[in-house]
């Protein structure tokens, strides 16, 4: 159990923010090892029609694990477009992450990503809210 944060900012071509979450255990079974963990997703996107260019590593902390296996500290780039394949829009990304700082135990140094993302119609036609700028 533990608190979430968000951030995000958006205009016609940038995307970025975070997704920052922490999980500890309190009051539960005794057998049950104690977790103390936080993990951070951060973003950025620079859109140029169909391509985007940018970044979505996630950050992780365990304070309960040993020396050298607390932190795992990606940075990368991805590459991505919008396609259609028959009828249907796809999203392709590729991606490489370097972690400038990893688990010793269970830590990989570099992530290769292939994202496959079907687009679907938005249910909600219009903005549930709407900010009006004067």
């Amino acid at each position: 159990m533990g608190p979430a944060a968000v951030a995000l900012y958006k205009s016609h071509t940038i995307t970025a923010g975070f997704l920052g979450q922490y999980w500890w255990s309190f009051a539960g079974d005794s057998s049950r090892d104690d977790t103390s963990q936080a993990s951070i997703l951060y973003f950025f996107w620079y859109m140029l029609g169909t391509w985007q260019i940018g970044m979505n590593p996630t950050i992780n902390f365990d304070n309960e694990a040993s020396s050298g296996n607390k932190w795992d500290v990606p940075i990368g780039i991805t590459v991505g477009n919008t396609i259609k394949v028959g009828k249907v829009p796809m999203k392709i990304q590729v991606g490489l992450d370097y972690s400038v700082v990893h688990r010793r135990d269970f830590g990989n140094r570099w992530r290769v990503k292939l994202l496959l993302t079907p687009v679907i119609p938005s249910l909600v036609k219009k903005p549930l809210l709407e900010l009006v700028q004067r």
